[in-house]
């Protein structure tokens, strides 16, 4: 009994140690990359197969030197990429190149997961929407659409140096320079210039560098106070003006999908009728649309509090607010408006694929800063059974 007692009493120390020592270098314990890498290390090996089902496209893309991505003029950073490479490991070593693009985003979940690119804020209890939300975050660019997937783990190194500097309230680069700050100033249009290039690799980042740009205007350089939120870093009449903006814009775009018969025709000749024809909107179709406005709601509403209860603060605090806000909303409204009009799913695809994007680096960073309630892991599991069956549909 009294050796029982001792081993009991020796485990209970070292875990009280190793959660304080997380909790101190803002790093989760050892378990959660374990899972993350498990999980993603079945992924990635099943992907690596022609039941992937852009597997065929990307290959074209790798021997062919850029294919229509070369002739439209399109990520022109990925395409160096893979023109380097192929000349490397030579234009008929395609299945080296998914392999070694798999083991680039294996190194990259393990340090996400680990906490050594973001710290890890401890609060929120356990780390189940942490991992739902990384599982969410790679469950298809890191294994179908890569280009997305390298872009994006570029755009979340960029937010990693957003939330290193936000408590500082001087991310843009003319203050930096102003206070006398050089390294800040030089860490700061790094990350500008990573924002480009994930842009550059694939265009869809390039709405994400226009949110940071549009959360570097909003952020004020002093404190704003709010009666509902206390203490906030943003400028009111900008974050109002910036919802105004984002949904006339979004409207402007759907309306012009739906009047442009030109664009209709294009598509048809591109991608072909199957990917042209609409389908009358089902009731069933509806009422999976509102799960997603409920799920986009209590996003920005986890959002909203965090930046309340100052789990994140300055540019990245406003960062989040447009993301969470009129980006995602937005997106979300373009989705609706769309089918209610019947545009093309071609196009509908398009702003879906965005708005899978805005979410997944949501509620990453929610999770991130602590912000991990139940809500957010139901959401998690909801949009990772849609993607599942997307999959399963493409097929």
């Amino acid at each position: 009994m009294t050796l029982t007692s001792s081993i009991f009493a020796y485990w209970s120390t070292r875990t009280r140690r190793s959660r304080a020592s997380s909790v101190a270098s803002g790093r989760p314990p050892w378990w959660v990359p374990t899972l993350i890498l498990a999980c993603f290390g079945g992924l990635l090996q099943l992907s690596l197969s022609k039941l992937n089902p852009d597997w065929l496209s990307y290959q074209r893309i790798y021997e062919s030197g850029g294919a229509w991505l070369s002739e439209q003029g399109r990520d022109p950073a990925f395409l160096t990429l893979n023109a380097f490479l192929a000349s490397v490991l030579g234009a008929n070593s395609y299945e080296t190149y998914r392999v070694l693009l798999a083991l680039y985003f294996m190194v990259f979940m393990a340090l996400l997961s680990a906490g050594r690119i973001f710290k890890i804020n401890p609060a929120g209890g356990g780390y189940v929407s942490l991992l739902l939300s990384l599982v969410y975050l790679g469950f298809t660019r890191f294994t179908i659409q890569i280009r997305e997937g390298i872009a994006i783990s570029i755009v979340i190194f960029v937010l990693a140096l957003f939330a290193k500097h936000s408590c500082s309230q001087k991310l843009g680069m003319p203050w930096a320079v102003r206070k006398g700050n050089v390294r800040r100033a030089l860490q700061t249009s790094w990350a500008w210039i990573l924002l480009i290039l994930a842009g550059m690799t694939h265009a869809s980042m390039l709405f994400v560098l226009l949110i940071a740009l549009a959360a570097c205007w909003a952020t004020a350089r002093g404190k704003v106070r709010s009666r509902r939120l206390g203490p906030i870093h943003v400028r009111p009449w900008r974050m109002r003006l910036l919802w105004v903006l984002a949904f006339f814009l979004a409207g402007a775009a759907v309306m012009q999908l739906y009047l442009g018969a030109s664009l209709m025709s294009v598509a048809a000749e591109s991608v072909g009728d199957r990917f042209v024809n609409v389908k009358a909107l089902t009731a069933v179709q509806l009422g999976f649309w509102c799960l997603y406005g409920g799920a986009c709601w209590l996003v920005y509403r986890e959002v909203r509090v965090g930046v309340a209860q100052r789990q994140v603060t300055g540019m990245f605090a406003t960062f989040l607010r447009v993301l969470s806000g009129p980006a995602v909303m937005a997106t979300y409204a373009s989705i609706v408006l769309a089918l209610l009009l019947a545009v093309t799913p071609l196009f509908i695809v398009s702003y879906v694929r965005l708005l899978h994007m805005f979410l997944a680096l949501a509620l990453l960073c929610l999770a991130v800063i602590g912000r991990r309630g139940l809500s957010m892991q139901v959401i998690g599991v909801f949009l990772i059974a849609d993607q599942v069956r997307s999959i399963v549909d493409s097929i």
